[in-house]
């Protein structure tokens, strides 16, 4: 990235990324339709490492006295102790789905995704709160991702799981229509 001067696709400007002519393009998104009851709490998709805020998402679990779902490849990790985990492999994306879809939202509380294609496939299904301090995360406000930090997370994060609204994914239905063309 730092000896040239293009850098395209899913990427936004960064401290770390500096590419002078940095051209975004969107990750290209179809959601699924699959639709199952509500039996599940809190998901969390990613990596056990600090960066991916897998910590975070255990300690809001603790508090908010929560058995978690997590989707992992690293599902026996201790960090995850407590947890309902899984882990996918790309040929079982459809099984992905239908145990994504049983929960009621998710928390990515990553310190450095770019634009996130686990935000993408937490929001076809569920509320998806990121934690607003990263700057990251004012990219996928405007695909329907709840922005929360600090004290007030653990308040958006308990009310999401107590909503018994429908959820209503139109933001991302739009982004994906535009995303393919």
């Amino acid at each position: 990235v730092q000896t040239t001067d293009w850098r395209i696709g899913c990427v936004i400007r960064t401290p770390v990324i500096t590419a002078r002519r940095l051209i975004y393009t969107p990750p290209p998104f179809t959601p699924s339709n699959i639709k199952n009851e509500k039996t599940r709490g809190l998901l969390y998709i990613g990596q056990t490492r600090d960066a991916k805020g897998a910590p975070e998402f255990m300690r809001m679990c603790r508090v908010l006295d929560l058995k978690p779902v997590v989707i992992s490849h690293e599902k026996d990790a201790e960090l995850f102790a407590g947890a309902e985990a899984h882990s996918f492999d790309l040929s079982q994306r459809q099984e992905m789905f239908e145990l994504m879809s049983t929960c009621k939202a998710a928390y990515i509380p990553s310190k450095n995704e770019c634009f996130s294609l686990a935000v993408l496939e937490c929001l076809q299904f569920m509320p998806t709160i990121v934690d607003s301090q990263y700057a990251w995360t004012k990219h996928v406000r405007e695909v329907g991702a709840t922005l929360a930090t600090g004290a007030e997370l653990e308040a958006v994060i308990d009310a999401q799981l107590k909503n018994l609204q429908p959820y209503n994914r139109q933001l991302l239905d739009i982004y994906s229509t535009n995303s393919v063309q």
